[in-house]
């Protein structure tokens, strides 16, 4: 059985791979597996909780794994998984209502922007903090982030940390 996900895994907690590299071998990895392969990740995904290695960029892992449609998580569902990433995103899909079709709207370098129905995914995956700039239809907004669990007015940037992302909705009567 290949097991070549720990060694994207370990590349990219170690900072050998950019995001953009992990998302590339992973989904290739993820396209070619068996279904034993796939059902191995899977489990590896939603059993071993990584604490050794930097938990935003866990974070972000999960959040490309789990929010972005694939193979494995639309074959596998997140039932039973438990660790505290899985519960997160979990409850995005299921009380959040964060499902659906995926956009990826702007993609650099440094970050990248989703949209998710009606929520913007925000990540910021470099190592560095960043203002990222944000798309015409957010600026000068206001919205609730989800996952920072207070309202932002939003101007033409946003400030991430290092592997940070947001999840925001935007105020209706805005």
């Amino acid at each position: 059985m290949d097991y070549k996900f720990l060694e994207i895994y370990d590349s990219f907690f170690t900072k050998h791979l950019s995001f953009h590299d992990f998302m590339n071998e992973m989904d290739d990895y993820i396209d070619n597996a068996s279904n034993d392969e796939l059902q191995y990740l899977y489990d590896y995904t939603t059993d071993y909780p990584f604490f050794e290695f930097d938990k935003d960029m866990v974070m972000l892992t999960y959040i490309y794994l789990w929010m972005i449609p694939n193979r494995m998580n639309l074959n596998y569902p997140l039932s039973g998984a438990d660790n505290m990433y899985l519960s997160f995103i979990r409850s995005l899909k299921e009380d959040c209502k964060i499902t659906g079709d995926v956009e990826l709207i702007s993609d650099n370098f440094m970050n990248m922007i989703y949209i998710i129905n009606n929520y913007y995914l925000i990540l910021n995956i470099s190592d560095i903090d960043l203002n990222i700039s944000l798309p015409n239809e957010l600026i000068n907004k206001k919205a609730f982030c989800i996952n920072c669990n207070e309202e932002l007015e939003l101007k033409n940037t946003i400030e991430l940390y290092p592997y940070g992302f947001m999840i925001l909705e935007i105020i209706k009567n805005n």
